[in-house]
């Protein structure tokens, strides 16, 4: 589906798959603030569709598989060896053997989601792959190396 026509309503689409609320998107698009108005906007067909499109593409730029990991590993331990890094190529075979379950580091973490993704419905999951998405880039954008 190619961009929506009505400029206002595409802002609407692309502030809610960055995780904005529907009334928060409603507001950013230009929109006079309306709960009402806002919800009646997150049923336009046309916006349904654009919102899952534009989510599609999201997911499928960040879509990490167990395999494509592994070979990454794979691929990082071999230069480590060419670059006679003995110690990044273990570190290396370390975080595919984690990755496989064969090692765990032992620790004690406190999550501060108090979200029950079981009860999502499948927009509400993608809403918050989307909003976790785009908090994971602002916090790598925000890391001096």
């Amino acid at each position: 589906m190619p961009i929506l026509k009505n400029a206002r309503q595409e802002a609407f689409c692309q502030f809610r798959v960055t995780g904005k609320t529907q009334d928060e998107a409603y507001r950013l698009a230009g929109y006079k603030p309306s709960m009402p108005a806002a919800s009646r906007l997150s049923t336009n067909v046309q916006v349904v569709a654009r919102i899952a499109e534009l989510q599609g593409k999201a997911l499928a730029r960040v879509e990490v598989t167990i395999d494509s990991m592994a070979a990454q590993f794979d691929e990082d331990r071999a230069y480590a060896l060419k670059l006679g890094q003995v110690s990044a190529a273990v570190q290396a075979g370390a975080c595919k053997a984690k990755l496989f379950g064969l090692f765990v580091d032992r620790s004690v973490s406190v999550s501060t989601f108090n979200h029950n993704y079981s009860s999502m419905s499948d927009e509400e999951l993608r809403f918050e792959m989307a909003a976790i998405h785009q908090e994971v880039r602002a916090i790598k954008a925000g890391v001096k190396h």
